[in-house]
């Protein structure tokens, strides 16, 4: 063996061991930049936006947060008042942006394409299942290109296209919730944000719709005497349309939540 073979075999030696601890470094190093960025993200809100868990800044600049994805990567890092109060001001923010602060005036059901403007013949009025469909489209995590052809008008009478790119749109964890009452013939569709882990705990969500952006329970859009159903906020996406919101099932086949608010007012989980 000449001296020229023992020296590339002795390099090599040296070369393979470093470009695997190389590897292993860049990716401790990746994956630490993560924390980082996740923990700068959630430090850069709070600096901003909240002051002893109440919201300081504006709605602009509160959903431009949201509009990047920074809110949600930290949503479960900042404590249940912060969720609470940020998911508040973020749907009296939208009410106001969209123009929707109450039942949304007229909803195109058939249009073009890509936004590209309405059929004036499939125009009409509304009611609380396209109107949740709507604020749950608008709000929700993700990018709900599948209703482009669907538009609505708001308050200011300006035509709006369902569809929000998915960088200019509020990312929530947001779902759709039906309230409903057989015996008095109530049924009712709204919307939820989650504000806790727990989606069994009913206290972990927050209800809105219309012009009302937390809703008590008991009071006119969830009575006593109702069954609370929390759909799955992805499989709910799947099958609403710009004619209303769909029904959600998780994985399991069950609903992640459902409750019945008694007539006294005691809430009872409902096994599924």
């Amino acid at each position: 063996m000449n001296a020229q073979e023992t020296s590339f075999k002795d390099i090599g030696s040296y070369i393979i061991p470093a470009a695997i601890i190389g590897i292993i470094g860049y990716s401790v190093y990746r994956y630490n930049l993560d924390i980082v960025s996740k923990e700068q993200k959630l430090h850069d809100i709070r600096d901003i936006c909240i002051s002893s868990d109440n919201i300081i800044c504006d709605y602009i600049t509160l959903s431009d947060f949201s509009k990047k994805g920074d809110l949600l990567d930290v949503w479960w890092l900042l404590n249940k008042t912060e969720r609470k109060n940020i998911s508040i001001s973020l749907i009296e923010g939208a009410n106001v942006e969209y123009s929707i602060g109450g039942s949304v005036p007229q909803v195109c059901n058939s249009g073009l394409s890509s936004c590209a403007g309405i059929d004036p013949a499939f125009c009409g009025g509304t009611e609380c299942g396209t109107n949740a469909g709507l604020r749950y489209l608008l709000l929700n995590e993700f990018d709900n290109i599948g209703i482009d052809t669907c538009y609505f008008i708001g308050f200011d009478n300006v035509t709006r296209c369902f569809y929000i790119p998915f960088k200019n749109k509020i990312k929530l964890p947001c779902t759709s919730v039906s309230v409903d009452a057989a015996e008095t013939l109530f049924f009712h569709r709204i919307c939820a944000i989650q504000i806790g882990e727990d989606v069994t705990d009913i206290t972990n969500w927050i209800f809105f719709q219309y012009e009302e952006a937390n809703i008590i329970l008991g009071t006119g859009q969830i009575p006593n005497g109702t069954y609370i159903t929390v759909f799955d906020k992805y499989t709910s996406m799947v099958g609403t349309t710009c004619h209303g919101v769909s029904d959600g099932y998780d994985s399991a086949g069950k609903y992640p939540a459902k409750w019945h608010l008694k007539l006294d007012g005691t809430i009872e989980i409902v096994n599924q």
